[in-house]
């Protein structure tokens, strides 16, 4: 009979071994790289939320998430997609000249949005729904420069292949907001602290880019009118398709929140927004990730080997799966039971919206890097179709909640299962394109 310590060194050995395998991939190094380092990024937040929520009402969660909800649409427009055309620029100097330009344009933007604010401010809380104290509303167009700052800066890493620095900035990130958020709400809770530490660590991760590019003579520089006509024109898919595309995609993502606000208050909103930022944010950071070292492997594969891309698809598609499936099999069966215990009582809520959630995350986790063949195909106005269909479905779901059921419950069951039927679609559309590409 063989000792149980022999037995487990041979397992060890062949665990070892099958890490080995897996490492010796360029694709799957950095692919861990950058998900190793949104895992332990987004591991300090959830692991703050637990005090967090704690300290902090389901109203000011929901404030909060009603602020980042709007900030995150605003981001998607904010450089008009430029972030993306950096890594397909087969020119380095062209490189530096869109990143510029991308700092341009979301300077511009930016400043016409506290404009916009100034000029419109108790508008905007008004439609909005939001009751009293609304000076954050200041706010969003620094953190929505920010946030762009940060896309452009991380686009221009992986074009150098500086994974490391790009999980080391997320890090940081969510380091520094978790404890601003902690320290500042022992001190005097309320949802102003929970933004300004959002704010701190957007600027921290954008200084620890920006010192990093900087090391590779990524300097921001002026970019004329008419080189910035030439640039904008050369990918004119992105500004023109990808910008609407992506506005879309985050507005049938982040509408919920706004809408839940609308029609049921702050405190649904909080615990509906609870339940998206510990499952569906770092879902949709780990994917984005994968997404990251995917799209430059897809492009390469596209260019010179496009016989390969369908196989390459399938392969992916087979390994997100066997990555997702028992995490999100967990959340299904116990997120209740999960949310209750960790947070506390009060947010039992929003583990039974996780539940309800849980079927379309799993399939936007599956979808959203490969999507990304879309845009190496240039198939953006079929996707700006795809996701104005999809947002306009999800509106009408969130309303019809309301006015049949006049339940959350309902408006967010409705949501979901319109997020579900359409990925499946987009799913098989994506299989027979590429097979078809082929």
């Amino acid at each position: 009979m063989y000792s149980f310590s022999f037995i487990l060194n041979i397992k060890l050995a062949i665990v070892q071994k099958r890490i080995k395998q897996f490492l010796s991939s360029e694709f799957n190094r950095n692919v861990f790289l950058l998900f190793s380092g949104s895992g332990i990024a987004q591991a300090i937040p959830i692991l703050a939320t637990v005090i967090l929520t704690r300290v902090y009402s389901e109203q000011e969660f929901g404030t909060f998430f009603l602020y980042s909800s709007i900030v995150t649409i605003l981001t998607v427009i904010s450089n008009l997609k430029i972030e993306s055309t950096i890594v397909l620029s087969s020119d380095n100097q062209e490189a530096r000249q869109l990143f510029s330009l991308g700092v341009q344009i979301t300077w511009f933007l930016s400043s016409l949005l506290l404009l916009l604010i100034l000029l419109f401010k108790p508008l905007i809380a008004s439609k909005l729904g939001v009751q009293g104290n609304n000076s954050w509303l200041l706010l969003i167009p620094l953190a929505t420069f920010l946030n762009s700052f940060i896309q452009l800066s991380n686009s221009t890493l992986v074009r150098l292949k500086k994974y490391k620095r790009i999980s080391l900035s997320n890090i940081i990130k969510s380091s520094s907001l978790s404890s601003y958020q902690i320290i500042a709400g022992f001190i005097k809770a309320s949802s102003w602290q929970l933004i300004v530490g959002n704010i701190f660590g957007l600027i921290t991760a954008s200084i620890s880019n920006l010192l990093k590019i900087y090391k590779h003579h990524f300097t921001i520089e002026w970019i004329t009118g008419t080189k910035a006509k030439a640039l904008i024109i050369k990918y004119k898919e992105f500004p023109l398709f990808s910008t609407f595309i992506s506005l879309t995609n985050a507005i049938s993502r982040h509408i919920p929140i706004i809408l839940l606000t609308t029609l049921y208050g702050l405190k649904i909103a909080g615990l509906y927004g609870l339940s998206l930022k510990i499952i569906g944010v770092p879902l949709l950071l780990m994917s984005q990730s994968y997404s990251e070292v995917f799209y430059r492997e897809a492009s390469q594969i596209y260019h010179h080997e496009p016989a390969n891309l369908k196989r390459y698809v399938r392969q992916n598609y087979w390994s997100l799966f066997k990555l997702g499936i028992i995490p999100f099999l967990l959340l299904f069966i116990a997120a209740p039971f999960i949310f209750e215990v960790v947070f506390g009582e009060n947010w039992n809520t929003s583990g039974v919206y996780t539940r309800i959630l849980a079927p379309w995350l799993f399939l936007t986790f599956l979808n959203a890097p490969i999507l990304r063949v879309l845009s190496i195909l240039r198939k953006q106005r079929f996707l700006l179709g795809y996701n104005t269909l999809l947002l306009i479905t999800r509106v009408v779901c969130l309303y019809l909640g309301y006015i049949i059921f006049q339940e959350a419950l309902f408006s967010v069951l409705l949501y979901s299962l319109a997020g579900v039927l359409f990925n499946i679609f987009i799913m098989v559309y994506m299989l027979k394109l590429t097979y078809t590409r082929n």
